[in-house]
């Protein structure tokens, strides 16, 4: 149902501005990429979020109640 693994990179920059549409992200960081995706405008505007796709249901481990409730509503 779930893959097993993501890997990603921050979008930015170190202090850079933090993109919320994959058109903000540098072209030099997104060149050597395989895949790009980009769900749309974040309504939150927040930086990223990380989920656990390890375990079943995925876990976040980065992103706050929002987050958690947008997995919740997704998930169930």
């Amino acid at each position: 149902k779930f893959c097993k693994f993501a890997f990603s990179v921050s979008a930015n920059y170190a202090r850079g501005e933090e993109p919320y549409l994959l058109d903000q992200v540098p072209a030099a960081m997104l060149k050597p990429a395989t895949l790009a995706l980009d769900a749309g405008y974040s309504p939150f505007q927040r930086p990223s979020f990380i989920v656990d796709f390890t375990v079943d249901p995925p876990r976040p481990l980065r992103g706050g109640k929002e987050l958690e409730e947008a997995l919740l509503q997704f998930w169930e």
